[in-house]
């Protein structure tokens, strides 16, 4: 009874010691793989920027600036249709189509490269195993500046298809956010529709506004 005891307990050691070294084996396997994505899109976003590219491009931009007031509603405070011209990496000149009426109100178009960004990536749950996927990048430190949130890049070629940026320290914002959709044109990613939500207080309450621009008209001057 006793040599039986001691047997059982021999297997039961060995079967949590290959638990441990398969657990410790698919983990490292994960981040070897999380790794690669990340270094690969590093790589194809730089390589498939345009500004750091420097090529000379225009877009037209239409954008529309939302007051999201009591009850979910929703009321449009301004408009405007403007055309972008790039080179160099800048912004070379700007044609108002149809401007804001308030002068203070501005889209920006950037966003960073979050897979050069000192943060810790993860794979978000649940992958489909479908044409995109999506890693989350976050960090621990409490006063970060940067953004934290999601990105999905295409699983063969790695650029991005969708970014969602939140911002936990903001300063003059209770809350903000920025979403970016992409599209490739011409072996160059550009952003096609962006959206974004702020929230601040005002002299009375907090005002939340909803900015939403889409990009068309892409030309290329070669």
């Amino acid at each position: 009874m006793h040599t039986m005891s001691i047997k059982k307990c021999f297997v039961e050691w060995w079967m949590l010691l290959l638990l441990l070294v398969l657990t410790s084996y698919a983990s490292v396997s994960d981040d070897q793989i999380l790794n690669f994505y990340c270094s690969r899109a590093d790589e194809t976003f730089k390589s498939r920027d345009p500004l750091d590219g420097g090529v000379s491009f225009s877009w037209e931009a239409k954008s529309y600036y939302k007051l999201m007031e009591r009850k979910g509603k929703v009321r449009l405070v301004d408009s405007a249709i403007t055309e972008y011209f790039y080179s160099f990496g800048n912004v070379d000149s700007i044609k108002k189509i149809i401007p804001f009426h308030k002068e203070h109100f501005k889209i920006d178009f950037s966003y960073p490269n979050v897979f050069k960004g000192d943060y810790h990536f993860n794979f978000f749950p649940n992958d489909t195993g479908g044409k995109e996927i999506a890693i989350g990048f976050d960090t621990d430190s409490t006063d970060q500046k940067d953004p934290v949130g999601l990105a999905i890049i295409d699983r063969d070629k790695y650029y991005l298809k969708w970014l969602y940026l939140y911002y936990p320290h903001k300063k003059g914002y209770k809350r903000y956010t920025r979403s970016f959709r992409f599209t490739e044109y011409q072996g160059y990613i550009f952003p096609d529709s962006i959206w974004e939500i702020k929230g601040h207080l005002s002299i009375f309450t907090m005002e939340w506004y909803r900015i939403e621009t889409g990009i068309s008209k892409i030309k290329i001057y070669r």
